[in-house]
């Protein structure tokens, strides 16, 4: 009961038993209020093949230098609340209200507490747990996506190296994956950075295993006004385009009533770890800074109506694989 009650509870850890070729970990963006600073920090558990390399770590991402951290511990060192969102990787601590980090190498030097406040997660049903809709139920899914905050209120400051950042008043993001690999090909954007206030994206299109076979995955929410609007492929949303440009992508999506239409422009990159069968052994580029242009508007007949237009700044973007598996 306590298993099937955690599928309501995405953001809690949800691999007790599974030591085999599996990997859980959780995103945490951090921008401060000048958006001078801005890190992406992921801990999570790696088991590979018959539980062979197995390890706690924390990823961090410079979203300015583009620097990135790989800091691992032993599995001892993970430990977690079977009854909420909290955990612990060593001397570090991360829950959807607070991190407390005490993070130390040779590269890097990351210490302080953030609290997060006014939290907006994404809406949860009966029939649709977190934002794979009724995929959540599905049992044999290569990996499992949920957002835990499309935006929230950050409170409180880090000493990042030899520096003490302010992080009050800024802004975070938060969400996390867990299953056995990343996807072969996927794009993944998310800005909570507009002028217009209130206005958050994410979005992510991927080759989905799927009896042998594979389709393309697409989840996409973007809140304006207080309202969530959604498209997936459970909601019969489909992907219409998706043009690689010199420098980005441009993705247009749409529904019986709505389409989205979004361009994102590559910045610097980093590095990132991401798993295979378990073990963190692939290799992927990230942006921080990318920039979105969308827009959002109802469709009918022969016409098009615009809803919401707009630039979003600070722009997580990974575009990743063949972009040809995804059309």
């Amino acid at each position: 009961m306590l298993k099937l009650m955690k599928i309501w509870r995405p953001e809690i850890y949800q691999g007790k038993k599974q030591m085999n070729k599996y990997f859980e970990g959780w995103y945490f963006k951090i921008v401060s209020k000048d958006e001078n600073t801005l890190f992406a920090v992921i801990p999570g558990v790696s088991y590979g093949i018959n539980g062979s390399g197995c390890h706690s770590f924390v990823q961090v991402i410079d979203g300015k230098s583009c620097k990135s951290h790989y800091l691992t511990y032993d599995i001892k060192d993970f430990r977690y609340s079977k009854k909420d969102f909290r955990l612990w990787i060593g001397p570090n601590y991360f829950s959807s209200d607070e991190v407390r980090l005490d993070l130390s190498s040779k590269s890097v030097l990351l210490k302080g507490e953030l609290s997060f406040e006014n939290a907006a997660p994404w809406p949860s049903s009966l029939l649709s747990p977190y934002i794979m809709g009724w995929y959540s139920f599905v049992p044999f899914m290569e990996c499992y996506h949920s957002v835990i905050s499309m935006n929230n209120d950050i409170r409180g400051s880090l000493t990042v190296n030899d520096k003490d950042v302010d992080f009050s008043g800024g802004r975070g993001y938060m969400e996390k994956d867990w299953g056995r690999s990343f996807p072969s090909s996927w794009i993944w954007l998310q800005s909570n950075h507009f002028d217009e206030p209130g206005v958050f994206l994410t979005a992510s299109i991927a080759r989905i295993p799927w009896f042998g076979r594979f389709f393309t995955g697409l989840i996409a929410g973007i809140s304006v006004n207080g309202k969530l609007y959604r498209f997936a492929t459970y909601t019969g949303a489909r992907i219409e385009l998706i043009s690689c440009l010199p420098d980005g992508i441009r993705i247009f999506i749409r529904d019986r009533q709505m389409y989205l239409d979004i361009s994102a422009r590559r910045s610097n990159s980093g590095k990132l770890y991401s798993p295979r069968n378990g073990s963190m052994e692939g290799i992927i580029e990230e942006s921080m800074t990318a920039e979105i242009s969308l827009t959002l508007g109802t469709i009918s007949t022969n016409t098009r109506s615009v809803l919401f237009e707009g630039k979003g700044r600070n722009a997580g973007l990974e575009i990743v694989g063949d972009m040809k598996d995804l059309h």
